[in-house]
């Protein structure tokens, strides 16, 4: 069941998404160890305040240029002495190939859209961003290939982004909608400041990394 791949992606220091089951939230987090179907993650604060359990699902995600792999697992071990670590069974995987021409990356930054008969501004979250669009939720009910539609990004880094774009996918959920939305016009210097955000996000994964080499590896 995918020990090739388990062992060939989920490798010591590598970097992957996380997400429990109870939580819509996908958390970076890096592989302390990989043995086998078990893998050990970091135990992070927000796993804490969504109640992690044994036996409770968790599923990690890798993503390169070229697919997107999802670990379907299953906590069996949670360790809260240093270092802090979470072990997971990975019990199924499912891959699909990257069809997107720029990287995308699991955000959570707030933002404000306008469109059509929405005069005001309402808002919303985004969650994954890249060069050429953002995936967001909302309460405001707007349709596929809307276009025109106005979205301001307020960064991590004190800076905003605006551009102009179209819906083109909407998924209903319980309390609140998903979009996928596409830019269609950004000035560049909305662009660059883009750019350099996503240098920033790079920088926090190599710092990740540099933290579990330097300061968790010898403990593990």
């Amino acid at each position: 069941m995918g020990k090739d791949l388990i062992s060939k992606v989920l490798t010591e220091g590598a970097i992957v998404s996380t997400r429990l089951a109870a939580s819509n939230i996908w958390l970076q987090n890096i592989i302390y160890r990989s043995n086998n179907h078990k893998v050990s993650i970091s135990l992070l604060n927000e796993y804490l305040e969504n109640i992690i359990m044994v036996g409770h699902p968790i599923v990690l995600k890798h993503t390169s240029e070229w697919n997107e792999i999802l670990f379907e697992s299953e906590i069996v071990e949670i360790h809260p002495d240093f270092p802090s670590h979470v072990k997971v069974n990975i019990t199924g995987i499912k891959e699909q190939k990257n069809i997107r021409a720029f990287p995308r990356y699991d955000v959570y930054l707030a933002s404000n859209v306008t469109a059509g008969e929405y005069v005001n501004d309402s808002f919303a979250i985004i969650h994954n961003i890249s060069l050429v669009g953002v995936a967001f939720y909302s309460r405001v009910d707007l349709h596929p290939e809307e276009d025109n539609v106005k979205i301001t990004m307020y960064l991590t880094n004190n800076r905003t982004v605006s551009a102009v774009g179209k819906i083109n996918r909407k998924v209903p959920h319980t309390d609140f909608i998903e979009y996928g939305f596409q830019f269609t016009k950004m000035h560049e210097d909305n662009n660059n400041t883009l750019s350099s955000y996503f240098g920033l996000l790079e920088i926090d994964r190599t710092s990740l990394r540099e933290e579990y080499i330097n300061c968790i590896k010898k403990h593990m």
